[in-house]
């Protein structure tokens, strides 16, 4: 398998994925008041956090087991049965909340219903690709969904009838077209589903599923919260604030999503130096990456709300500065996560997914009702450093975590020479417009990778990373 191959292509689809998703909130900010796209956001943060919560990390039980190679029809045929399962009970049981759903989130409950069913499979049947070593397939299923989402909401657009309704048609079209895809990329045969099956999803399930909660609720948590404590058009000024905040994790999460599974082969092969040196390598490699794209949005954060979206999203800049920041720690975390993953270490992700779960929800129940939005990306930023210290622990037990502190250390000279260019770029012309943003954050990279390659160590890193990734093994 070529990390490096797979991981390039997850990363195209990811970025592909992630420019749709702009294109598609930007029209729709432009045509709806923020209270109609807060009402949207709120939908999907209840869909995928009630989901999650359901799936008790069976998603990712069957991921792990059909990642070892072993009787992987049988585990593949009892896991979707599982998924099945519980995506149509929940569904019905959507029901017995009805009025106190429709209450909170201003929509029928037969969107909830649909979507609850609809996200629950998918979600199954892409953990299945991932265990299949199909990453790619299940990120360009991602992608295809983000573009029929655009593409419904541009005939909504163009047919005069853009609100609440046509959106949640427009999300739960997009996923049943996803699903069709997914289930067409499955190359696993069908078995019968037995009790063994069961039992090996569940052992790990267990464990991932405080895990895959715990992500959930670090993602979304803040967004209930917001919709329970503020407004709805609180919610949207923040989603769109973490939305754009998430553009320098693509990276990390492309080659991670790669990796992940094939750690979990290794581990079980018995190559732990292998192990160690890819994940030595991704670790440099996702931070020399990460950092001057962090230091780039902090300062430019209020021109690329107001230029990207609208105007008055720039003044949720304090926010974006805030999550951008908070993308280190989550990094660095979600890195040492990855490990204790692909390490069968479901009891040290259950610990560190526990530790961000109660530091997340303690501290946006106490910082929101107090600092608003703010609040929210503060304990959203001090939840994923508790997070990130607690995995770093856990994973640096079981094997010898290294750190290339000389290109780390290169990488924020490299950021500071960036940002100095870019605050005085910035302090002589107006940035008022997309084309002006694209050129200044163009040359800031382009001078951030001149000062970067200008040290020798730094290059040769880059060819032995380039050597390691790019390996079939």
């Amino acid at each position: 398998m070529s990390l490096g191959n797979d991981g390039a292509k997850v990363f195209i689809w990811n970025m592909s994925k992630l420019g749709l998703s702009f294109l598609s909130i930007a029209v729709i900010s432009r045509i709806v008041p923020r209270s109609i796209l807060g009402t949207y956001f709120l939908y999907i943060s209840v869909v995928s956090v009630v989901g999650t919560l359901s799936l008790i990390g069976v998603g990712e039980g069957l991921e792990k087991r059909l990642s070892e190679g072993k009787n992987k029809a049988e585990i593949f045929s009892t896991g979707v049965l599982i998924v099945l399962l519980i995506s149509t009970l929940l569904a019905l049981l959507s029901y017995i909340f009805k009025s106190q759903i429709e209450s909170y989130l201003n929509v029928s409950i037969a969107y909830v219903t649909l979507g609850l069913f609809l996200y629950i499979l998918l979600v199954g049947l892409r953990k299945a690709l991932n265990g299949n070593l199909a990453v790619p397939n299940t990120i360009f299923s991602q992608f295809l969904q983000k573009l029929l989402f655009f593409v419904f909401i541009a005939f909504f657009y163009y047919s005069g009838r853009v609100n609440i309704n046509a959106i949640l048609i427009s999300y739960l079209a997009s996923i049943c077209i996803a699903l069709v895809y997914v289930s067409i990329k499955l190359p696993i045969g069908i078995s019968t589903p037995t009790k063994d099956a069961a039992e090996k999803i569940f052992t790990f399930s267990i464990f991932a599923g405080i895990s895959q909660v715990s992500e959930q609720a670090y993602d979304r948590t803040d967004i209930l919260l917001i919709g329970f404590f503020l407004v709805s058009s609180s919610v949207s000024m923040y989603e769109i604030a973490w939305q754009v905040s998430l553009i320098p994790m693509i990276i990390a999460q492309s080659l991670g999503a790669v990796i992940r599974p094939q750690l979990s082969e290794w581990w079980v092969e018995g190559k732990q130096q292998l192990v160690e040196d890819v994940v030595y390598r991704y670790f440099t490699l996702t931070l020399v990456l990460l950092i001057p794209i962090v230091v780039g949005g902090c300062l430019l954060a209020g021109e690329l709300l107001s230029n990207l979206f609208t105007a008055e999203y720039g003044a949720a800049s304090v926010v974006l500065i805030i999550l951008l920041l908070e993308k280190i720690p989550q990094t660095v975390g979600g890195i040492a996560r990855a490990i204790l993953y692909g390490l069968n270490l479901p009891r040290g992700l259950m610990w560190v997914s526990f530790c961000l779960l109660v530091t997340n929800i303690v501290l946006n129940i106490i910082l929101i009702p107090t600092a608003g939005i703010e609040g929210a990306a503060i304990a959203t930023l001090v939840s994923a450093m508790a997070m990130s210290v607690s995995a770093l622990w856990f994973a640096s037990k079981h094997i010898d975590l290294r750190v290339d502190w000389r290109s780390l250390t290169w990488s924020v000279i490299s950021s500071v020479a960036m940002a100095l260019v870019l605050v005085l770029i910035d302090s002589q012309f107006s940035i008022d417009g997309i084309p002006q943003l694209l050129g200044l954050v163009a040359t800031g990279g382009t001078l951030y990778f001149i000062v970067l390659l200008a040290d020798s160590h730094i290059r040769t890193q880059a060819v032995e990373t380039a050597e390691l990734l790019d390996v079939s093994f």
